[in-house]
């Protein structure tokens, strides 16, 4: 019994390092973030998928938009100055289109870029904020 315990614990523990290695381990520039978010479905219909990998990418990729907009809502909240004006029904799944459409008008050159920067310069280039009319 003991015996089974201890090789089901090493074949777990062997398989770790091979489920990190297929994800961007710092997901630092805006190409790091491309790929991760490559594993979703234009539908974001992921309830089939059975791959941790793709998993923990659609994960990371969707956690880091929403924390870009969360983070773009509170400094609103506090009467900072908007970076862009998003329509009230922004989904996740519109900022990820957003940025991966902007990501794709020039292909490598702003891969190595900074993934928050990148995203936030999307969202600003597709939703700009009017000036008030004087």
């Amino acid at each position: 019994m003991q015996r089974a315990i201890m090789f089901i614990l090493i074949l777990v523990i062997s398989s770790i390092p091979a489920l990190n290695a297929q994800t961007p381990r710092n997901v630092e520039t805006a190409g790091d973030l491309i790929q991760a978010c490559q594993t979703i479905s234009p539908s974001f219909d992921s309830a089939k998928e059975k791959d941790p990998y793709v998993f923990k990418n659609q994960g990371y990729c969707l956690g880091f938009l929403r924390g870009i907009l969360a983070s773009v809502a509170l400094a609103q909240a506090v009467d900072l100055k908007p970076l862009f004006c998003a329509p009230k029904d922004m989904s996740l799944a519109k900022a990820l289109n957003v940025f991966q459409l902007y990501m794709d008008k020039v292909p490598g050159a702003r891969s190595k870029d900074d993934a928050g920067m990148e995203v936030i310069l999307s969202l600003t280039n597709a939703f700009p904020c009017q000036s008030p009319s004087k």
